[in-house]
């Protein structure tokens, strides 16, 4: 989150971003709220942020706007993440970003080819280039060869850009309140003003 946050406080007007971890005051004493708190107060900067104390699975579908880019990284439970991966098509900007995190571990990986057995038609793995800040197209989507070449490109965090709208309704999967999930962002990113929910 942090990491995400100095990011955004260099676009002119951020908008601001949706966190979403249901164990934040419960499991980790509320220790990323006060951290973000006390960061944008050392930066003496304002951001408008939301914490969502709720399952990814409950949460995101209920979120009235749309976003630029959406950062999975909760459950590694195979249908938590499909959910998260159709939950995220629907509030993403046509142009915006998915980027799923731990792509290596068994249940993420089958929801990755899930996902894109489905939404490819909508969507592109690509690379960051964080020097030039550009897009590349990854060729493969898990490639044997793929070694760890950089922080900004680990092969265990892959990034897919929406290409056109999928065309798909989202029907919630059966209730996941007894499966446990980290959290969940996702960032408006247009012109000069950033949005975000994790």
């Amino acid at each position: 989150a942090l990491v995400i946050i100095n990011a955004m406080l260099r676009y002119k007007h951020p908008k601001g971003y949706t966190v979403v971890d249901p164990n934040q005051s419960t499991q980790w004493k509320s220790i990323g709220h006060r951290n973000i708190d006390q960061f944008l107060g050392h930066m003496h900067k304002k951001l408008n942020y939301e914490l969502l104390e709720q399952y990814s699975t409950d949460a995101v579908p209920k979120l009235r706007k749309k976003y630029d880019i959406s950062f999975i990284d909760g459950s590694h439970e195979e249908s938590i993440v499909i959910q998260d991966f159709m939950n995220s098509d629907k509030k993403l900007v046509v142009g915006g970003l998915i980027i799923a995190d731990d792509v290596l571990h068994s249940g993420v990986k089958r929801a990755v080819h899930t996902f894109m057995k489905t939404y490819g038609h909508a969507y592109k793995r690509i690379y960051v280039n964080t020097e030039t800040m550009t897009f590349k197209d990854a060729p493969m989507l898990y490639n044997p060869k793929d070694v760890k070449k950089s922080f900004g490109n680990p092969n265990t965090m892959y990034c897919f850009q929406k290409i056109r709208e999928s065309g798909f309704d989202v029907k919630p999967l059966a209730s996941t309140r007894k499966k446990k999930s980290r959290s969940k962002s996702k960032s408006k990113s247009k012109s000069n003003s950033k949005s975000i929910l994790i």
